[in-house]
């Protein structure tokens, strides 16, 4: 396997990691690597757990690391001392164990990687067994790893951009990994026929190489040798969590009460797409660019979707508490024993539809497809077709009619 390491902090573990006799140890060193690798591979696969904070369990790493819960604690502690990762959550703060990121300073260093086999290291036996433990396997989940494993490969196109920046990789099917952009991880990995992909036990939710790849990286990706198109719903997160919104409410007031008139237009504004603008039109926000667009839907999904009830205010909460009261009580009601029970929910909904639902039909009549949690990838104008309305038979299940986003070359434009 490849140990995900910033180069720094690869020499300084070499230079100052010692056992208490001042020997020079590989298998010690092996267990430092281990934490910084598990803390940069969630920040590449799992951004949403990375983004709250990534919880560091003794019991697991006192397993999988070999060691007593006092050397676990002088290693992470290491790591804060010297300002590699930093500690964002207390283990008093009610949660299982303390969360974790890597320091500020370190997150956007380029990137190195040392690779370590089973047969030299026990530890990376341990971290196989441990990872394949946290996996949710199912059918199709295998389909999608071995589609991934056989079928994808990079573009020309793709190919010279990689050449450009990293030519070494073009003569010796090499890098220079100290200087690797974290951004392009994926598709060195890809080119190099290093891939993934894994269902998560939490969320349902299935990582792979593409998932977690920049979005305008992936016009250099082919599947079966032919480009992606990729089916997007519009306003995805926000569609997904209406039926979660009234089922809550109607737990909450009864089931044969009338929706309230902002649970409708949450919901209307959402189908129609156009959700965002109307909540910075309300808040008095400019999202007139891609950029302030972007930024005003991190800030949202930041103080509101996922923040915990008790949070600070800010003129786009303020305006949406006014604008949508009975929402926003659904979703705290959801909230009120684990802030994160709502993020969990809406992504386990999603992987129903997208994975359990559409991906699994398709599979069935033998088309060649990929989920990227709320999109489908397909190959063909047939079969983004087919996509879109297995789409919308499950979503109209739930009293839902969603609006589509398509992304491919110019004639599947008419696909929607």
């Amino acid at each position: 396997m490849n140990f995900i390491l910033q180069n720094e902090v690869y020499y300084k573990i070499l230079n100052e990691v010692r056992t208490p006799t001042g020997r020079i140890s590989e298998p010690l060193y092996h267990k430092y690597f281990y934490i910084l690798h598990y803390l940069n591979r969630c920040r590449l696969f799992d951004a949403e757990e990375y983004a709250i904070g990534v919880p560091m369990y003794y019991p697991v790493l006192e397993e999988i690391l070999m060691l007593k819960p006092s050397k676990v604690s002088k290693i992470l502690k290491w790591f804060v001392t010297h300002k590699i990762i930093k500690k964002v959550k207390n283990h008093s703060n009610g949660f299982s164990s303390s969360l974790y990121k890597l320091h500020t300073s370190i997150e956007n260093k380029p990137i190195d990687f040392n690779s370590i086999s089973a047969s030299e290291s026990r530890l990376v036996k341990k971290i196989g067994w441990f990872h394949n433990r946290s996996n949710y396997e199912c059918k199709i989940t295998d389909h999608q790893r071995d589609l991934i494993g056989n079928s994808l490969t990079i573009s020309e196109d793709g190919k010279r951009y990689l050449f450009k920046k990293y030519p070494d990789l073009e003569v010796d099917q090499e890098v220079n990994y100290s200087a690797v952009d974290t951004k392009d991880y994926y598709l060195i990995m890809i080119y190099l026929n290093e891939k993934y992909c894994r269902r998560a036990e939490s969320t349902r939710r299935i990582y792979s190489s593409v998932t977690s790849m920049p979005g305008h990286l992936r016009k250099h990706l082919l599947l079966n040798e032919l480009p992606l198109f990729h089916i997007d719903l519009k306003n995805a997160q926000i569609l997904l969590s209406v039926p979660l919104i009234i089922e809550e409410y109607r737990r909450l007031h009864g089931k044969n009460l009338i929706l309230p008139d902002d649970i409708l237009i949450f919901k209307s504004l959402a189908e129609n797409g156009n959700f965002y603008e109307y909540v910075a039109y309300k808040a008095g926000i400019d999202i007139n660019t891609p950029q302030k667009r972007d930024d005003f839907k991190k800030s949202f999904y930041k103080h509101i979707w996922y923040s915990k009830i008790k949070s600070w205010k800010s003129k786009l909460k303020t305006s949406f508490l006014e604008e949508f009261p009975n929402v926003w009580n659904a979703i705290n009601s959801i909230k009120k024993d684990d802030y994160r029970t709502f993020a969990v929910n809406l992504q386990k909904f999603e992987a129903e539809i997208f994975i359990d639902n559409v991906v699994a039909k398709l599979y069935e009549s033998n088309i060649s497809a990929l989920s990227i949690h709320d999109s489908i990838v397909t190959t063909s104008i047939n079969d983004l077709y087919l996509a879109e309305s297995l789409l919308q038979r499950a979503l109209s299940k739930y009293g839902l009619k969603p609006a589509f986003k398509i992304e491919g070359n110019d004639e599947l434009n008419i696909a929607s």
